[in-house]
């Protein structure tokens, strides 16, 4: 077994490249699909269940190790699979991935899972300058949290998450006003942030289908749904977290990994 510390990406071509998920499979499920190519098509799923995580890129994300003691798991015999979403195009054009896989000398305190808020109801009518989607999910036990993925496309203007804590307080946990499709990120928080079982996720987008809109892909603008394409629309969280050891920590305190 190895235990991935860090991961980087470069697409070849990257004006065709929507973005890349990079997973563990333990199964032989992609090579039995790919029927001895080294690649075989798919849209929207990777075509199996429930793989193992490893990391992702989307324009603008940058490379970053995770935190001391934190490190993700890849099994002995396991396939990386990496599934490319392109963006559809006038002309032919050729992409070939490299990629990067940085290991920890040794087994790490803690395997971070994900913690995701999403929607597919989303549907904004042509015109509306401020129309908002919303998701919540409830935190099923006491976690670190250590990082935040929004995801959403060119009609989204502004990313606003939220934690509403067993206690009544409220924390915060990012707030985009100018959100930029070519510009995503993971943001890592300076420090863990504790969030107590029975917290209450709360994410919010907000999206101008506007003629106003510069980044509206349509002229004139039309009924915009949840789709894989970079003109339709998404709107998910992604929270890397951690299991949290039981030491007092209060609602929403920050932790210093080591101590």
């Amino acid at each position: 077994d190895r235990y991935v510390v860090a991961m980087e990406e470069r697409p070849s071509y990257r004006p065709v490249v929507h973005h890349s998920l990079v997973v563990e499979d333990k199964f032989g499920a992609a090579r039995r699909m790919a029927h001895g190519a080294d690649a075989y098509p798919c849209f929207g799923g990777l075509g199996f269940p429930a793989p193992g995580y490893i990391g992702f890129w989307t324009p603008g994300v940058l490379p970053h190790r995770e935190p001391p003691g934190v490190a993700r798991l890849l099994k002995k015999n396991s396939d990386v699979v990496v599934q490319v979403h392109f963006h559809p195009g006038h002309q032919p054009a050729e992409e070939q991935i490299s990629l990067g896989l940085y290991f920890a000398k040794q087994p790490p305190e803690h395997i971070p899972f994900d913690l995701s808020v999403g929607t597919l109801d989303i549907d904004i009518p042509p015109g509306e300058p401020n129309h908002k989607v919303s998701s919540f999910v409830f935190v099923p036990e006491d976690v670190e949290v250590l990082s935040i993925i929004p995801h959403c496309h060119l009609l989204c203007r502004a990313v606003k998450v939220s934690a509403n804590l067993p206690n009544g307080g409220s924390l915060p946990l990012i707030y985009i006003n100018e959100w930029d499709f070519d510009w995503q990120q993971q943001y890592w928080y300076k420090l863990p942030i504790f969030l107590p079982q029975g917290t209450r996720v709360e994410m919010e987008m907000t999206y101008d289908n506007s003629p106003r809109n510069p980044r509206n892909p349509n002229h004139p603008p039309k009924r915009v749904t949840w789709g894989e394409q970079s003109t339709d629309e998404m709107a998910e969280i992604h929270l890397e977290a951690i299991r949290a050891h039981p030491r007092g920590l209060k609602p929403g305190a920050t932790t210093a990994k080591g101590q």
